[in-house]
């Protein structure tokens, strides 16, 4: 199994995560990576790191998925 993956599945059933890593980790799924059928590996990492990159591309979008009530700026 590639590394990626196993990291991928310790990180769906790891106790503890964080609500950032939370969010994000519901969201992927639910906006990039559901109702899909793949027919070898490399097209499931291919969606993946396609899904990934698109995240990362829109700061805003991970900002608000991060955001809950508690947070707040810390400045120096």
């Amino acid at each position: 199994m590639d590394g990626q993956l196993g990291a991928a599945i310790l990180h769906q059933q790891g106790a503890g995560r964080g609500s950032v890593q939370h969010g994000l980790w519901e969201y992927l799924p639910a906006n990039k990576l559901s109702n899909s059928v793949f027919d070898s590996y490399d097209r499931i990492v291919d969606r993946c790191c396609a899904a990934w990159n698109w995240l990362m591309d829109a700061p805003d979008r991970i900002r608000s998925i991060a955001a809950a009530p508690w947070t707040k700026t810390v400045t120096a």
